[in-house]
């Protein structure tokens, strides 16, 4: 029996609308919450994926082939570079990623995240197939354009950060987010080790022609084989540059279009948009598919089908009660916002989203200026723990380029990797803040009494099996989703800035004072981090609308008096006032569009 027409509320007067009318409203994203791990959720992982093992081999295979652009250009250095040189090798790419972070962020909450997510593999694919193609000339100029491609580079790559982590976000399960998040981040650790294999395997192919090199004397096969490695990390961005255009937009971003929405969760739970509308059609429902998106509530006469589709394919979970304490609130304001202040004024607004900016972005930070400078530095830390031998005699080029590569694939084997693929087993169990405790916690303490090959390979574990991996899930959740990309990049390019700091203030103090020096100052900076992690939320086991909720206006109030407040706010902006819940829950579906004007999601 359809529910009873209430008349338009009065100004200040209670909500006309019973407790049960109000409790049957869903989310409507219960589905892609609720639903279990499937087709879709591969293939978001995996085109991800493939992105940031594009973006870690790039940027990490740049302290691998070190020695050989060494041997190449500065001869007399017998495989390493001037200490200026250095630094810019390794670090104009880490300024690119700061500028691209920021960017390609505000560019998914302004535009979309798909808009924006084809571009930044394009932009890959081109400055690497460039910084292959850097003349051979004096080595100041030849330098000089090789960094140049590689801050176009960077570009690309910080691009990546905030999309990947905001788009798996928003479509994972929240039971399974945290795990989906750091899978994608984990293909990192696999592009750094194949970087490092790639490289052995092409310097052992180019082994008869490296060993006719004369030590002080230009190496022209190593040249050759620095390019040929850097030139294989385009392949699998060409590969998915075209699966990455065919993601659909997240319904989070697009649900001011309803009928994209709604087509967009369909796609995502395997339900056929088409089959949905044909399903409509002939029931003669004219019902559009916003209120299917909308409105889920069983009583619902228009979204049933596409409802009940998306139900099917979550397991029947779609309509499974809740009891409304249980519930999370009515969802308003799904992306950048049409009309209002946007993210900025929203962030000074809400003392609270500033201070889990302020959380993440020290987070990363911190991180960074560790993680970083023992990465891009690792041919001195391998060369002072006494793993690679210093080159005396022209029989000793190869050894060295070949235990450089080897040392890396043996630090990434028994650390980085491992320590990414514990976080995705164990994010859902201990939950994000714990595990970043953990990490910075042995980070400090392996730093503190460092010396050992397996001591390094330890911090590497922990980095990723800690910090490295939840500074990077963790701001792709707890901000709402009309600023939760730019949120990300800023987060992510305050890490950059820490990696900047690693590069070319460590860097300086690696190639001076040494390793142990170095690290121990570096350790303070992990115990810091450990201290500004308790700014960080917990965010397993939450929904991203539960986590974006923050409206200093209404807290507090039951979901009756939240309903009332959206009724209310989108009949002082109609031509037309809101009649109520009987028969009319499109009106919800407009009162939501008008409070994204100020009320974040």
């Amino acid at each position: 029996m359809p529910p009873r027409a209430a008349s338009p509320p009065a100004p200040g007067s209670g909500s006309p609308h019973s407790a049960h009318e109000i409790d049957n409203l869903k989310s409507p994203f219960e589905a892609l919450d609720c639903a279990h791990f499937q087709l879709f959720h591969v293939k978001a992982i995996l085109i991800s994926g493939v992105g940031f093992f594009t973006d870690a081999y790039d940027l990490f295979v740049i302290g691998v082939i070190t020695p050989m652009i060494g041997f190449a250009q500065y001869p007399h250095l017998l495989g390493k570079l001037p200490p200026n040189v250095d630094v810019a090798v390794k670090g104009t790419a880490l300024v690119g990623t700061l500028i691209g972070q920021v960017l390609f962020g505000y560019l998914g909450d302004r535009g979309g995240r798909k808009s924006a997510y084809g571009y930044t593999l394009l932009i890959m694919i081109a400055a690497t197939i460039l910084s292959v193609a850097t003349s051979l000339g004096s080595p100041s100029s030849t330098i000089g354009v090789f960094c140049m491609w590689r801050f176009l580079l960077g570009i690309g790559i910080g691009g990546d950060y905030p999309l990947s982590a905001v788009i798996t976000s928003e479509y994972a399960s929240r039971h399974m987010r945290g795990r989906m998040v750091a899978a994608v981040f984990s293909m990192q650790g696999i592009g750094q080790l194949t970087a490092a294999l790639v490289t052995i395997i092409v310097t052992v192919i180019m082994r008869s022609r490296i060993e006719t090199c004369v030590l002080g004397e230009a190496c022209h096969p190593l040249d050759v084989t620095w390019r040929i490695v850097v030139a294989i990390g385009v392949i699998p961005a060409v590969a998915t540059w075209y699966l990455r255009t065919r993601l659909p937009e997240t319904p989070r971003f697009t649900l001011h279009d309803e009928v994209k929405a709604a087509n967009d969760v369909s796609y995502v739970m395997n339900a056929s948009p088409a089959a949905a509308a044909n399903t409509n059609s002939a029931t003669g429902r004219t019902a559009s598919a916003a209120a299917a998106v909308t409105d889920r509530s069983p009583a619902s006469p228009a979204g049933g089908d596409v409802g009940a589709a998306a139900a099917a394919a979550a397991g029947g979970r779609l309509f499974t009660f809740h009891p409304p304490w249980q519930r999370p609130p009515p969802p308003c304001g799904p992306s950048w916002p049409r009309t209002g202040t946007g993210w900025a004024s929203d962030i000074s607004r809400f003392s609270m989203d500033a201070q889990v900016l302020f959380g993440t972005a020290s987070c990363w930070f911190l991180l960074d200026v560790s993680y970083y400078s023992q990465n891009l530095f690792s041919p001195v830390v391998l060369a002072d723990i006494g793993y690679v031998h210093p080159v005396k005699v022209s029989a000793d080029i190869y050894p060295k380029v070949f235990r450089t590569a080897a040392g890396n694939a043996i630090v990434t084997c028994m650390g980085t990797v491992p320590g990414y693929f514990f976080t995705v087993a164990f994010v859902e169990i201990m939950g994000r803040k714990t595990i970043q405790y953990m990490g910075f916690a042995m980070m400090t303490l392996l730093l503190t009494v460092w010396g050992f090959l397996v001591l390094y390979a330890l911090c590497f574990f922990f980095a990723n099996f800690g910090p490295n991996a939840t500074t990077f899930i963790i701001p792709g959740e707890c901000f709402p989703t009309r600023f939760r990309a730019t949120c990300h990049g800023i987060s992510a390019a305050w890490g950059k800035a820490g990696a900047i700091l690693g590069t070319f203030g460590f860097g300086a103090l690696f190639n001076t004072k040494g390793t142990r020096l170095t690290v121990g100052m570096l350790s303070i900076f992990m115990a810091a981090g450990f201290v500004t992690t308790w700014l960080v939320p917990e965010t397993k086991g939450k929904t991203l609308e539960e986590l974006g909720w923050f409206v200093p206006e209404t807290k507090g109030k039951t979901l009756e008096e939240l309903g009332t407040l959206a009724m209310d706010h989108a009949s002082s902006h109609a031509d037309t006032p809101c009649p109520g819940m009987g028969g009319k829950k499109q009106c919800l579906a407009r009162a939501c569009r008008h409070m994204q004007t100020s009320v974040p999601l």
